[in-house]
């Protein structure tokens, strides 16, 4: 499979920040609204009719009336994992552009540590040159936003991308009744957060730096494992005045930046909310 061998050829399975071309191309039926079949157009799934279907159309949509749907079925007491991959056989959508980031909404239900996972390839005459991934065990009872961030290794402008999603088996083999669904997917900017690597084995959030700072100031964090994480900042009266990381990010260490331009000198906090973790800090703006 093209898209297997493009990221072990290229070592990046990992997301990452990297500033390019901005681009308005779209994703053909990234919103999951075309159907045919009982497959989504210009996709391929692991269906396979009449022994197992296990992505399907579904009307709980985050956008437009419908998404698809993916759950690990029973065929003889074997776990079948479902996923979708771009393209009508499989193998990537023409682009012209570098994007930076592919964004998606989702939602996941787990079981025995199953994950969700999202990755991209793109590609120039058939050679990788540049990769994402991220994959999230976290439970998703509403849609989220994923980012899976592009890294690339060379300047070219790509002609063809690779998408695939499906579950995730931290424990192989995956697990029966997990379920994924996906919707709206579309190329975007990247990540404003900046992973710094690391394995931490704790939450925590550290004091901003500089502090006192005018007009920029640096956040830095860290979580042990895949969350949906929220940081915040918060004027004196409790109003929010900026939203610095509102994403689902893998395990590692990551710097967000403030930038306090617009904002009045003054005392302000900032809250990161991980999982079941929470801590706020104080932050102090001098004009």
């Amino acid at each position: 499979m093209h898209l297997r061998n493009a990221l072990i050829s290229t070592g990046l399975v990992c997301a990452a920040i990297l500033a390019s071309t901005s681009i308005a191309q779209t994703i053909p039926n990234g919103t999951f609204e075309q159907w045919t079949g009982g497959d989504p157009v210009g996709w391929q799934t692991s269906n396979s009719p009449p022994t197992w279907t296990n992505v399907v159309q579904s009307s709980s949509a985050h956008g437009g009336s419908s998404a698809a749907q993916g759950t690990v079925v029973n065929f003889s007491g074997i776990p079948v994992t479902p996923s979708l991959l771009a393209g009508t056989n499989g193998n990537g959508i023409p682009i012209n552009t570098r994007p930076e980031a592919l964004h998606c909404w989702y939602k996941f239900a787990g079981v025995g540590g199953d994950g969700f996972s999202v990755s991209v390839v793109v590609s120039k005459n058939s050679q990788g040159i540049g990769a994402g991934m991220l994959v999230n065990a976290t439970a998703a009872a509403v849609y989220r936003e994923f980012i899976v961030n592009i890294a690339y290794v060379t300047g070219e402008t790509p002609d063809t991308a690779e998408i695939a999603i499906a579950v995730f088996p931290f424990n192989p083999p995956s697990h029966f009744n997990s379920v994924f669904t996906v919707d709206d997917l579309t190329w975007g900017p990247a990540s404003d957060v900046k992973g710094l690597g690391g394995m931490p084995h704790s939450f925590a959030l550290e004091q901003n730096y500089p502090n006192p700072f005018n007009p920029t100031t640096n956040i830095e964090f860290q979580i042990p494992k895949s969350s949906f994480v929220s940081l915040k900042v918060y004027d004196v009266l409790g109003r929010e005045v900026a939203t610095l990381v509102n994403e689902e990010l893998t395990m590692g260490k990551y710097r967000a930046a403030l930038d306090g331009a617009t904002l009045p000198s003054g005392t302000y906090f900032y809250r990161l909310e991980a999982g079941n973790y929470s801590a706020t800090k104080r932050l102090l703006l001098v004009k």
